[in-house]
C-alpha cells in the first residue's frame, strides 16, 4: 500500500512511476484478499479507484498498464472478498469501470481491436454484478442512459459493452434491458451496432431463462 501510494504521489515526468505502481498493484491483488483485513480490503479498493481517475502520465502504454493493473486488482477484491470491501466501494469500482469500459481509441481497421482497459474495464463489471447485482446494474443503467444520448458514438458503443457485460454477470435481467438493445441496432454507427448484436449473442447464452428474459 505505501509503495502504491508513493507511486501515485510521483510526479508524472518520473518514468519508473507506473512500472512500480502496476507491481505494487499485482501485489496487493494476491496479498488483499488473503490477508482477510477489511481495513487493508478497502484501502486497496479506494487506491485502484484513484489510478483509474489518473491523467497525464507520461506515456500512454503506461497509464494502460496502470489502469487494466487496478482494474484486476478490484475484480481480485470483488471476487473474492465482497463483504470486506463493502458497498460504497463496490458502488465506486462500479462507476470508475464504467468510464474506463469506453475505448477512447478504437481501431478503424478492426472493430475487435480493443485496448486493455477497456476489455477489463468490462470483465470487472461482470465479476461486480455477479457479487452485488442489486447495486452495480442500477448504476450501469443510469449510466449508460446518459451514455446513450452523446453525439460521440463510443460513448454509445461503451454504454452497450458495460450493459452487456453487467447482464452476463448478474444472469438475471431487469424489466425493460432488452429496450437498450433494441435501439442501438438501429444505431447509425458501426461500432454501436456491432456491440448490440455481440451483446444479443452472449445474453441469449448467460441469461436465465424466465418472463422477463424471453
Amino acid at each position: 500500500m505505501e509503495t502504491a501510494a508513493a507511486a501515485l504521489a510521483l510526479p508524472r515526468s518520473d518514468t519508473d512511476a507506473p512500472r512500480i505502481l502496476v507491481a505494487a498493484l499485482r501485489a496487493l491483488a494476491q496479498l488483499a484478499p488473503a490477508r482477510q483485513s477489511e481495513a487493508l480490503a478497502k484501502s486497496a479498493a479506494e487506491i485502484a479507484c484513484r489510478v483509474l481517475e489518473m491523467r497525464g502520465a507520461s506515456n500512454a502504454a503506461s497509464t494502460e498498464q496502470c489502469r487494466t493493473q487496478a482494474l484486476q486488482l478490484l475484480k481480485a477484491l470483488a471476487r473474492r472478498v465482497p463483504a470486506l470491501i463493502g458497498q460504497q466501494a463496490i458502488v465506486a469500482a462500479a462507476t470508475a469501470s464504467f468510464l474506463v469500459s469506453k475505448d477512447d481509441a478504437p481501431s478503424v481497421d478492426d472493430l475487435d481491436d480493443i485496448s486493455a482497459p477497456a476489455l477489463a474495464g468490462r470483465d470487472c463489471l461482470r465479476t461486480l454484478a455477479r457479487v452485488a447485482p442489486t447495486v452495480v446494474l442500477p448504476i450501469v443503467f443510469d449510466a449508460a442512459q446518459v451514455a446513450s444520448q452523446s453525439s460521440d458514438a463510443m460513448d454509445r458503443a461503451a454504454a452497450v459493452h458495460a450493459l452487456v457485460f453487467s447482464l452476463c454477470g448478474a444472469r438475471e435481467a431487469p424489466s425493460g434491458w432488452a429496450a437498450p438493445l433494441a435501439r442501438a441496432l438501429g444505431d447509425r454507427a458501426v461500432w454501436v451496432r456491432q456491440a448490440a448484436c455481440e451483446g444479443a449473442a452472449s445474453l441469449a447464452e448467460a441469461l436465465r431463462q424466465g418472463p422477463v428474459t424471453t
